[in-house]
Formats: structure tokens, C-alpha cells, sequence
């Protein structure tokens, strides 16, 4: 598919017949057989031309009564897909009620009932995004009709029931069974609907909103290091955003066999155990990222709401920003900087398979995600730090609890920077994004002048929008300038005068556009930016420069003088399929210089896949 033939997005919201104002369901297990048995009561009021009421119901669903409305009898039809009823009369609002038994196969999970050996772990659970709690639940299953909810879940009482918004009531129902109510306070969409049964601890971590977390009763020792930093991120995560966390409780738990990495439910994030960690595995796995981005969808997702997936990234790319700055808080700016370029990586994978652009549905997790968040740090940047955040603020306060699109975000963003960003957002999102940077360095040492020369365009040859390009001049080892420059073209040149050897200049240091710089300079210059420029900066230089250039002959010593691990894994991996002679010398300086374990192992791998293990050093 090339970028200028995809198809136009098809995706729109839901046209509804009825808003469900509010929903609660009375819900009862028979979990040995996966079965849901229970009554729904909606509330609704009649938009216009709803000469009738569709409720999403799969055929996994049986009316066990017929429906009531107001009170008496409707005349309805079950449908394939759904339930039909018929009001004789005129109305305005509506309470509706079913008596419902359902087995379904997704939006509610039964672990371990059927396990003969009891060893099994047995929990219920939902997953409801995008559309699957018409699964299990007669309603109107719709992402862009937002309501109040409430579940009363009777179950056994050796069991822990959890599930959205406030605890108001637990009751025991004779000796062996309890009903656990929750309520929520403020509206938001059916997807976001959940309860998790199961066994677990519970450990209090706030009080205003309530916040717990939960760990299975036998890992208590993994407690510390599965919910590492959580205090951290939630506070950060509330400074940085500004706008108030305004769910009545937060609570985090995990499940087997949960069929995505986390769900951020509102006011419960249900997420896999395999995120439960212990100090030998963290390195490898943890839930830290996983925590700040479900989160971070408390606001952007769950609070502001898109009507469809057309502005899905809205979501994805909100929560991946926060998240990111929120591990960088946790674990500092080296791994901020990795897990950038890992992002960089991914739209490159994105843009190798099609080419959709940002605001699609069909655009995919890797745009969604990580170019949403890469286009929101290029935002930031472009219109600054201090006016980005407030704008964030204004953004969530006008929409809280409502629906939002990318117009709704960048009317926004226009109000409180005072400038107009449709060439950014035309560029950045409404257009497939896949845009190349060249960078041409020229040294004159007669005259001790440096001209440098730049390009940048998209797939069709047109510059993006660029008015705030960062580019340092190192003046010597410590010294540097800063200049911001105007990019709207798609060529800039400027010439510089240098006094010694140790002059370069970066280009997008902290690489704040996600595009593509392929950079070309003299090996004189590369050996000093691959020592002292920013992380970004000796990333790219090292994934380019020549090996056998006798600037990097000296291998061990370039290793040692460049800080970010990931950037010498990356020159430790080129150098052991590029120069194997330096076998020896390359594995000694990665064990002293590796600070994770598996980078060595990864070396390891490299070289015997070449057959160049000695066997002195495999023992």
C-alpha cells in the first residue's frame, strides 16, 4: 500500500437511539460451568426518531424473562445480535429491566473452575474493550454513550470481590455467601465496566481517593517489587498532569491468562501476573511502565473519551507520553532515552508495513502508541513545556466526563498557545508521517569553518512544520550555546567558526521531531560527537559511522567514553559482527562495562552464532 493510496477511514461514532443515563446489574456465578446469571436495570431517555430500543446482546445471552419497561410489558424480539423493544406509548425516560443468563467466551474470563487438581488459580474477571461486554451484558454497548454504573456481585465469601468505584455495601447472604456493591459517581463508558474475583491481599496505599493494591496471597514477597515506585508515579503523574484524579478509588490487581498486558478500567486496572516480579526477574519485566500508562488513561481515556477509533491515539499516544515521563522520573533520563529510541524504532517497523497516518483506525498499535506520544513531545516542544501542560489542564476541565476528537485537543492547544498549529497537525497527524532529515557536515580546517547543511521531507517531498529546531554548538568538551532555529523549509544552511578540534554541532539533540536523521560527517568530528554530544546524538552517530575508520579503531577506548548503555550495546552488537578480530577485546569490555547482564549474554549469542566463541570464555 503505498502512503498516498490508503483508505479513507470508514470508522464514525455510534449513532444512538437511546442514552443510557445510568446502568445496574444484580450478577450471580455458576463458575464451574462459565455461566453469568443476573438482572440489568438501564435508565435511559429517548433521543429523536427512537420509535424503537436496540440493546447489544450476543446470542451467548438468554432472555430468561420478558423485559420490563416502566414497570409493566413491552412488546420485544430477540435478534441475533441483540434485543428490539417496542413501546406502545410515547416516552420520554425509561427504566428497563432483564432477567439475563449468559456463557460467553469473551468480556468475562472463568480461570481455573475446571481444574480437576485444584492447584489452578480460580478467578472471574472482565475485559470489555473495544465492544465485549455484550458478551455477557444486555445494554447498549456503545463508546461514545457515557453513564453512571453500579454492580452488586454476590459470590462466595472466601473470595475478594473488586470492581468499579466505591465500596458502599458488603453483606453477608447466609453462612457461606456475600454481595459487595460498587458504585460509581461519575459517568463514563461501558467498556470500562469491570470486577475481578479472586484471593488475594490487600494493601491500603491512600485514603483520598482510596487506593489499593493486590497481591496473591501466596506472593506476598513480591509485593515491593511488582508495585515498585507506585507511590512515585501516582504522585507524579498527578503533579505533571495538573488536573485532579476525580474517581472516588483506584485500585490495581493481577489475573492469569488476562488476554492483553493491563486494562485501565475505571478505577480498577486489572492487569497479567506475569508483571508480578521478584528482585531476579525486574530487570527483565516489571510493571512499573505498565502502571503510569493505565494510570495515565485515567484521564485520557477514561475522563476524556474518543466517540470512535478514528482518534484512537488520543488514548494510546496520551498514556504512552505520561508513561514515559513518568519512568523517566522513576528510572532517569538514560532509559527515558532508550525507551525514545525503542519508540523511534517501532514507527519505522510501522512505516515499513503501511502508511497510515496518526488519526486512523486503522493506523495500528505502534503509531497509536508510540509516534501519539513522539507527536505529542514534538508538540510540546514546538510550543513550549510551560504552555503545553496548561493547555492539558484546559483540555481536561472542558471535556471531563465527555467526549473529544483531535479537532476538540488542537482548538485547545491553539486557545492557550495563541498560535495557529494546522500545518503541525496536518502534517503530524492527519497525513501518513514518515519523513526524512539529511545532514550534511563540512569541515574546512584552513579557514576553521564548519557549514552545515540540512534537508528534511515527508514520503511526498514536502518539509514539516520545524520552527523551533535545537541545535547546540559544543564549543570545546564542556562549553555549549543553544540556538533554536525556524525549519519550515526543507533546507537550512548555516557556517560556523570553530577555534580547535573539539567544535561539533548537534542537530535535534534530544531528537524532539520524530524524523529520521541520517547524518553525514567527517570521521574527525564523529569520534567527538560519539563521546560527548546527548545520548540521541551518539546513537545515531554510532549506528553510522565506519568501523574501519581509524578514528574508531580503538574500540575499548570508545566504549568507555560513552555514557548511555543501550548506545554501547548498539556499538558492541555492530562491532561483533563488523570486527571480529576484536572478539576478545570487545567481550572483556562489555562484562566490565555492561550494567545489565544481558547485554553480555546478547554478545554471547552474536558470537557463537558466528562460531567465534572461544571455548576459554564459554566455560
Amino acid at each position: 500500500m503505498s502512503a498516498q493510496q490508503y483508505k479513507v477511514d470508514d470508522a464514525v461514532p455510534r449513532e444512538l437511539i437511546v442514552d443510557q443515563d445510568s446502568l445496574h446489574a444484580d450478577l450471580f456465578f455458576e463458575p464451574e460451568d462459565g455461566i453469568v446469571e443476573g438482572t440489568v436495570h438501564l435508565y435511559v431517555h429517548k433521543m429523536e426518531r427512537a420509535d424503537s430500543i436496540w440493546l447489544d446482546a450476543k446470542p451467548s445471552i438468554t432472555v430468561v424473562n420478558p423485559p420490563r419497561f416502566n414497570g409493566g410489558e413491552v412488546t420485544w424480539s430477540r435478534e441475533e445480535q441483540g434485543i428490539v423493544l417496542r413501546p406502545s406509548s410515547e416516552w420520554e425516560k425509561s427504566e428497563i429491566e432483564i432477567d439475563f443468563s449468559s456463557r460467553p467466551f469473551k468480556g468475562v474470563y472463568f480461570n481455573g473452575w475446571d481444574d480437576p487438581s485444584g492447584r489452578a488459580r480460580r478467578q472471574i474477571f472482565t475485559q470489555g474493550q473495544g465492544i465485549d461486554h455484550r458478551h455477557w451484558l444486555p445494554h447498549v454497548d456503545a463508546q461514545n454513550d457515557k453513564l453512571m454504573t453500579s454492580l452488586s456481585i454476590t459470590f462466595d465469601s472466601d473470595f475478594q470481590v473488586l470492581a468499579n468505584g466505591e465500596l458502599v455495601s458488603k453483606a453477608s447472604k447466609g453462612a457461606e455467601m456475600t454481595t459487595w456493591t460498587y458504585v460509581m459517581h461519575h459517568p463514563h463508558s461501558s467498556y470500562l465496566m469491570a470486577f475481578v474475583i479472586g484471593k488475594y491481599d490487600e494493601t491500603v496505599v491512600g485514603e483520598s481517593p482510596f487506593r489499593a493494591v493486590y497481591m496473591y496471597e501466596d506472593l506476598d514477597d513480591a509485593y515491593p517489587t511488582t508495585y515498585y515506585a507506585n507511590d512515585q508515579v501516582w504522585t507524579y503523574l498527578n503533579d505533571r498532569i495538573g488536573y485532579p484524579f476525580v474517581w472516588s478509588a483506584y485500585r490495581q490487581a493481577p489475573v492469569a491468562n488476562f488476554p492483553h498486558g493491563a486494562m485501565e478500567n475505571t478505577c480498577m486496572t486489572i492487569f497479567s501476573e506475569v508483571f508480578i516480579a521478584d528482585s531476579a526477574s525486574f530487570a527483565d519485566r516489571n510493571y512499573v511502565y505498565v502502571n503510569a500508562h493505565e494510570l495515565a488513561h485515567h484521564w485520557f481515556g477514561d475522563l476524556v473519551t474518543v466517540p470512535s477509533s478514528h482518534d484512537f491515539w488520543l488514548h494510546e499516544g496520551f498514556a504512552t507520553y505520561y508513561q514515559m515521563e513518568a519512568e523517566r522520573a522513576v528510572f532517569g533520563h538514560e532509559h527515558y532515552t532508550y525507551e525514545w529510541m525503542k519508540a523511534l524504532d517501532l514507527v519505522r517497523t510501522a512505516n515499513e508495513v503501511d502508511a497510515f497516518p496518526l488519526q486512523h483506525s486503522k493506523a495500528g498499535s505502534h503509531r497509536f502508541y508510540q509516534l501519539g506520544a513522539l507527536t505529542l513531545r514534538a508538540l510540546e516542544h514546538e510550543v513550549g513545556t510551560a504552555v503545553f501542560d496548561s493547555a492539558i489542564v484546559r483540555y481536561l476541565e472542558q471535556n471531563a466526563f465527555g467526549l473529544v476528537t483531535t479537532s476538540t485537543f488542537k482548538n485547545v492547544m491553539e486557545e492557550t498557545c495563541e498560535c495557529e498549529l494546522d500545518d503541525f497537525f496536518t502534517a503530524y497527524v492527519e497525513k501518513p508521517h514518515e519523513s526524512t532529515g539529511y545532514v550534511d557536515y563540512q569541515i574546512d580546517e584552513s579557514t576553521k569553518e564548519l557549514v552545515i547543511r540540512a534537508k528534511q521531507w515527508n514520503k511526498w517531498g514536502e518539509p514539516l512544520p520545524i520552527h523551533r529546531l535545537h541545535v547546540r554548538i559544543w564549543k570545546d568538551e564542556f562549553e555549549y550555546e543553544d540556538r533554536f532555529i525556524n525549519f519550515e523549509k526543507d533546507t537550512w544552511s548555516e557556517l560556523f567558526r570553530f577555534e580547535d578540534r573539539w567544535t561539533v554541532v548537534e542537530f535535534d539533540p534530544y531528537h524532539h521531531y520524530p524524523i529520521d536523521w541520517k547524518i553525514k560527517l567527517p570521521d574527525s568530528m564523529a569520534i567527538n560527537m560519539a563521546m560527548m554530544c546527548s545520548p540521541y546524538t551518539q546513537a545515531r552517530v554510532v549506528s553510522q559511522i565506519d568501523l574501519e575508520s581509524e578514528y574508531f579503531r580503538d574500540l575499548a577506548g570508545l566504549m568507555m567514553d560513552i555514557g548511555p548503555q543501550c548506545t554501547r550495546d548498539s556499538l558492541m552488537s555492530r562491532a561483533a559482527k563488523e570486527r571480529p578480530e576484536n572478539f576478545e577485546e570487545i567481550m572483556f569490555m562489555a562484562m566490565i562495562l555492561s550494567e545489565d547482564i544481558n547485554s553480555v549474554g546478547h554478545l554471547a549469542r552474536l558470537f557463537r552464532s558466528q562460531n567465534l566463541m572461544k571455548s576459554r570464555l564459554m566455560e
